[in-house]
């Protein structure tokens, strides 16, 4: 028999036992993608499974700060959230001469409190179910008392407390008060020795886990790579335009000095003009694929936001367009290169003022992500705006060079790849999230390195 992944508090840590019948469960549960929670044999065997259920109650506080209340509730937590949270567990009971004893334990505490009565799986089951938690905990690992519990020192969470049921009668009173169908029960669930199954459940989730981990990433890493592919064609192809281009030009030129026929100076000028449209076209182009060296400094994230709108208001006040910084305004210091993310913000605010068009609202705003534990603290710069929204055949394209979203309202150009180039270049990402006819949010995640 193996344990649960642990519970863990400050420097305390309990191994609540994993049955060997609810590793086999849970092997099964996490092929069952359909899975919903109401399947009648999980249900059953949490409700003769104390330790499970408190595993469950525990590190859905922990993890997601979801009260989970009901056995329902618990199963349909554990069906879409177990592939992620659990970790293999080495940790087993060290002899056979102690699985015996310490399984009398399980079957003694679970005796202890599992209800009487048939309840459909109620709050007042699970709290009834639970209602010897400081006893699972004390046998365990490090003792526990509800008192600790309430004063939140523990794993449990402390608003279990108030909905504890008083103490069951003493041990054999309480079993003579189930019905011999439950006693066996809960004796064989604990009991019941499968070969491997902690182990099989461990193999398996961890093929999961990675499964998922692909599945989730699998269309960002096309896009990443689709958008390199689109780099190295750029860069390739700007050298090689970029020659033609100059002798047009030159060629233009030189004749406009001899040239007196009006009509003619007119074409000529216009042939020059457009070869050095073309020419800047390549030069967004070779900025795309080949940007200049990050020069990073400390900046206030704040004060960039401030003058990209100081450049664009008075463009934004001749389309009647509000265009505002609503944030905290308190300072975030970074690490970045002031002028290369000033190009990506302005880049994304032209976007949203060529998409709007005239009357509307622009909002910018700076704030630092919510912490994840483990990964590296992010800021994050959202630019929201109320034009026409982005339609989803469009969408997976707005990063791709000389792409016209103008049917959505978006231009041609280079405004939105160079800030994905330069975004990305400072380890960062950019992920859209637009509704046709309800405008577009930009979200920018810089990683937060304080200088």
């Amino acid at each position: 028999m193996l344990c649960l992944p642990p519970l863990c508090s400050d420097a305390f840590v309990w191994h609540l036992p994993l049955a060997d019948s609810t590793a086999l469960l849970l092997s099964r549960l996490v092929l069952e993608e359909s899975y919903g929670g109401e399947t009648t044999a999980w249900s059953s065997t949490l409700a003769i499974d104390p330790a499970i259920a408190l595993w469950s109650v525990c590190t859905a506080q922990q993890v997601d700060a979801v009260r989970l209340d009901t056995i329902s509730a618990v199963a349909a937590w554990i069906a879409s959230r177990l592939y992620e949270v659990w970790e293999p567990v080495s940790k087993k009971l060290e002899n056979e001469l102690d699985r015996s004893t310490e399984v009398e334990t399980w079957i003694e505490l679970t005796m202890a409190s599992v209800p009487t009565s048939t309840e459909e799986w109620s709050k007042d089951y699970l709290h009834r179910l639970l209602s010897v938690s400081d006893s699972w905990l004390s046998a365990c690992g490090p003792a526990v008392t509800w008192k600790n519990i309430r004063a939140g020192q523990t794993c449990v969470p402390s608003w279990l407390a108030d909905h504890r049921k008083p103490r069951p009668e003493p041990d054999q009173e309480q079993r003579s008060q189930h019905s011999s169908a439950l006693v066996n029960r809960i004796e064989g669930h604990w009991q019941r020795r499968l070969p491997d199954a902690g182990y099989v459940l461990d193999a398996l989730n961890l093929k999961l886990k990675r499964f998922h981990r692909l599945e989730q990433s699998f269309e960002m890493t096309v896009e990443e790579a689709k958008l390199k592919a689109l780099k190295q064609f750029a860069y390739g192809a700007g050298h090689e335009i970029n020659n033609p281009l100059a002798n047009i030009s030159t060629r233009a030129q030189t004749l406009l000095i001899d040239e007196s026929d009006p009509e003619r100076r007119r074409k000529l000028a216009t042939i020059n003009s457009q070869a050095f449209r073309a020419h800047e076209m390549i030069a967004d182009l070779m900025l795309f694929a080949q940007p200049p060296k990050i020069v990073s400094c400390q900046v206030d994230l704040g004060e960039i936001v401030d003058q990209v709108i100081l450049e664009l208001v008075s463009e934004a006040k001749s389309r009647d367009i509000e265009l505002v910084r609503r944030d905290a305004g308190q300072e975030v210091l970074v690490m970045i290169d002031r002028d290369q993310l000033n190009v990506a913000l302005r880049s994304l605010c032209m976007n949203s003022l060529e998409a709007i068009g005239k009357e509307g609202e622009i909002e910018l705003s700076v704030a630092l992500a919510e912490r994840v534990p483990g990964q590296q603290p992010t800021v994050e710069i959202v630019v929201s705006d109320t034009g026409p929204g982005i339609p989803e055949r469009v969408r997976c394209h707005l990063f791709d060079p000389f792409f016209s979203g103008r049917e959505a309202g978006r231009g041609l150009g280079f405004g939105l790849p160079k800030s994905w180039r330069i975004i990305t270049d400072h380890g960062g990402t950019i992920v859209v999230d637009s509704q046709p006819n309800s405008g577009a949010t930009f979200t920018v995640t810089l990683p937060l390195r304080p200088g």
